[in-house]
């Protein structure tokens, strides 16, 4: 319990405090095997989940955290992978498999042109950990 109070504090630290933390961040071990450089965060919202993802300058998607049924969603703690998974591919390489752990959303507004904001912390099939902050404006995906 208290290695998982740690790491939300760590979280609420990279976040910064008030309305004006917009900073996304994206950190862990798995940095040692798999890239995690990014240029900025986007959420998109289809049908059936959320995804958050955060986009490198080139277009891939090195990570995104998607939320299953995305109307049930609010502020508020979700575990993984009850609730979602983690994936991504930079370079034709994958990052690992999730093996457990939780977003924390502090902000979700589910319309188009709203705005979500939160926090991720991950394991990783290997051990490997990943945490990540995000703050983006919700864009609708066409079914």
């Amino acid at each position: 319990m208290k290695r998982c109070v740690g790491l939300w504090v760590l979280m609420a630290a990279l976040a910064g405090c008030g309305d004006d933390a917009a900073e996304a961040d994206l950190r862990g071990s798995v940095s040692r095997i798999y890239p995690l450089g990014f240029a900025h965060t986007r959420a998109r919202r289809g049908a059936s989940e959320l995804a958050v993802q955060w986009v490198a300058a080139d277009g891939q998607v090195p990570v995104q955290v998607v939320l299953r049924s995305p109307d049930t969603l609010g502020p508020g703690a979700w575990r993984l992978p009850e609730h979602g998974d983690v994936l991504g591919t930079r370079d034709d390489r994958e990052l690992p498999a999730l093996s457990g752990g939780e977003v924390q959303l502090s902000a979700f507004e589910p319309t188009p042109g709203g705005r979500v904001a939160g926090a991720v912390q991950v394991t990783l099939v290997g051990g490997y950990s990943l945490i990540g902050v995000f703050e983006a404006e919700v864009e609708d995906v066409a079914p």
